[in-house]
């Protein structure tokens, strides 16, 4: 199980202060405007997502209500995105991962418990911890915790965004790639092998309605086709198809 995995790795204090240490190592000039960059990045994507959100409900396609949930989520996200980037403007002063120690011990002993809590329990643990997870076709292939000096500020997520100096959010590779589930093939999809896929075969074989589709991929949800044909329908290479149908199979199953 992800939990599982995930549970070994960070009931292990030396583990996370050692992805502490290559973090403040990495913490120079270069990787502040690397950053900032990133934040740029990711802040433009997430305000043009709103303003895609905003015309489907112009024309039609979704209400308010529909939207609301992932429009305050998104944000949240903007805001904080935002706090980062103006704390990068003051230069901290180095940090030490051994300050970290009694909040990582801390946060140790919880998870070596974590796989043997209730789903409840995981759910409202990881609502305060909030771990990032990279997810891909291969599973996951990166993970990040973030990491407070006082142990007894339990909503470090807030804390980064409030307060980075003196929290850190803890980024460790998976390699190889944890598997969370089989990886569909085209056969399973009883699709026949060739170059293009419409959206409705896609439609039929991940058993979505074609409109359904649609609206995931205008949002964001689905990756897009990156082809379309003389008519501008979308034509799904066997790659994309592969994702979405991965994705979905993900949800399903409660993980995204």
């Amino acid at each position: 199980m992800l939990a599982s995995f995930i549970a070994e790795n960070l009931s292990n204090p030396d583990f996370v202060l050692a992805g502490l240490v290559a973090l403040f190592e990495s913490r120079d000039g270069c990787h502040v405007e690397h950053e900032r960059a990133d934040l740029d990045r990711r802040l433009v994507a997430l305000k043009q997502k709103k303003a895609k959100l905003a015309t489907l409900v112009v024309d039609g396609v979704f209400t308010l209500e529909d939207v609301a949930g992932k429009a305050k989520a998104m944000q949240e996200e903007i805001g904080q995105l935002e706090a980062r980037r103006e704390a990068l403007a003051v230069p901290p002063e180095p940090e030490r991962p051994e300050d970290y120690r009694e909040a990582v011990e801390a946060m140790a002993a919880a998870f070596t418990e974590f796989p043997f809590w209730s789903k409840e329990e995981r759910r409202e643990f990881l609502k305060i911890q909030r771990p990032e997870f990279w997810i891909t076709t291969e599973g996951v292939t990166r993970y990040s915790i973030p990491v407070c000096k006082n142990s007894s500020q339990m909503d470090t997520a807030s804390v980064l965004a409030d307060n980075p100096h003196g929290s850190a959010r803890v980024g460790f590779e998976v390699s190889p790639p944890f598997p969370l589930v089989p990886l569909p093939t085209l056969e399973e999809l009883g699709l026949p092998q060739k170059r293009y896929y419409s959206i409705t075969e896609l439609a039929a074989a991940i058993r979505e309605h074609p409109a359904t589709l649609r609206r995931k991929t205008l949002i964001g949800q689905y990756p897009d086709a990156g082809c379309r044909d003389e008519r501008g329908r979308r034509q799904f290479t066997t790659e994309e198809v592969l994702e979405i149908a991965l994705l979905r199979r993900l949800s399903a199953c409660g993980i995204l």
